[in-house]
């Protein structure tokens, strides 16, 4: 139990770092910032907790639990809190950015009872709201350039396409979203 919960608590302080470093400034390259902060936090956490239990000598019945672990239980540790943190780091694209589906409704329900014209709701969902960014994160991320006023994926991103392309293909899904 022991394991599970410093693990947890690890990736919490990764989540409580993450929170403040986007709250200052939030970086271009999210992902790659993401990994390091988790990476850090976690690993960080989980040896400054075992180290002060294992200094602390006596005290409550859960530092006497933290400096009873044994290397590989501390490994563990991090690994939880690793594992957490990819979950994490994986799904967080998804609210990064704007759902086209929420602003959707969002942009209805503000319309009010009288509703939103069709039209009207085209020139507020635009390119500019759905596609722009995430054109933005691509270029972001290195996963795409841009030259010439044209956009060519990366190596990174050709090997990203690849990777989803194949996924599809094994779930028996055609091209598209």
């Amino acid at each position: 139990m022991t394991i599970l919960l410093l693990g947890i608590f690890s990736f919490l302080v990764g989540l409580l770092v993450h929170i403040l470093v986007w709250r200052i400034r939030p970086p271009e390259k999210s992902a790659v910032t993401l990994s390091i902060i988790f990476f850090l936090s976690v690993n960080l956490s989980v040896g400054l907790a075992y180290s002060l239990a294992l200094g602390s000598g006596a005290g409550s019945e859960v530092i006497r639990a933290i400096a009873d672990l044994t290397f590989l239980q501390v490994m563990h540790c991090s690994f939880v809190g690793l594992s957490l943190s990819a979950g994490y780091i994986m799904s967080y694209p998804a609210v990064e950015v704007d759902s086209p589906s929420f602003l959707i409704v969002e942009v209805v329900n503000d319309a009010g009872p009288e509703g939103i014209a069709e039209s009207k709701l085209e020139e507020v969902l635009g390119n500019q709201v759905l596609v722009y960014p995430r054109i933005v994160d691509m270029l972001n991320e290195d996963l795409a350039v841009l030259e010439d006023g044209r956009i060519y994926l990366t190596a990174k991103g050709k090997g990203m396409n690849a990777l989803f392309a194949a996924w599809r293909r094994f779930l028996g899904a055609g091209k598209g979203g």
